[in-house]
């Protein structure tokens, strides 16, 4: 007889937020008066805090797509014009570690269009290995974007 330890599994609490990555890009000065802010969103787990090599825990911020947001200029322009901007700075972004105080921060402001609470995918834990929840979840915020 084979004994299974008991692990008892916390639902997933799952949170989209917006986080500004305006800093991480190079804005050409001839473009810098139509873009407001680029803002990166991310799908991660309440619930699942990691320590890298440090005491301050982080959650592991899963990338999800980039937004351009555009000032009045900005939206005043054609849409071949607001386009090339998605394009030019639009870019493909990784996942990350974020301290879970800086998070924590911007779920407390609940700005809008910065933090979206999903909450437990409401699936039998037996049957969907957590990998495999998260990995639907990224796929559906990709196709159905909450910001």
């Amino acid at each position: 007889m084979t004994t299974t330890p008991n692990i008892s599994l916390q639902p997933i609490d799952a949170y989209v937020v917006a986080l500004d990555e305006t800093t991480h890009y190079f804005i050409s000065p001839a473009d810098r008066p139509y873009i407001e802010q680029i803002r990166g969103a991310y799908l991660f787990d309440r619930n699942q805090c990691t320590h890298c090599c440090e005491l301050t825990p982080s959650y592991y911020l899963i990338y999800l797509y980039n937004q351009v947001l555009l000032t009045e200029k900005g939206n005043a322009l054609d849409d071949h014009a607001q386009n090339r901007l998605f394009q030019q700075y639009e870019h493909y972004g990784d996942d990350c570690y974020v301290h879970c105080h800086t998070v924590e921060r911007i779920i407390e402001r609940n700005k809008p269009q910065t933090v979206c609470h999903y909450g437990n995918p409401e699936v039998d834990q037996q049957d969907v290995e957590y990998n495999e929840q998260m990995d639907a979840l990224q796929e559906h915020f990709c196709s159905n974007c909450p910001f």
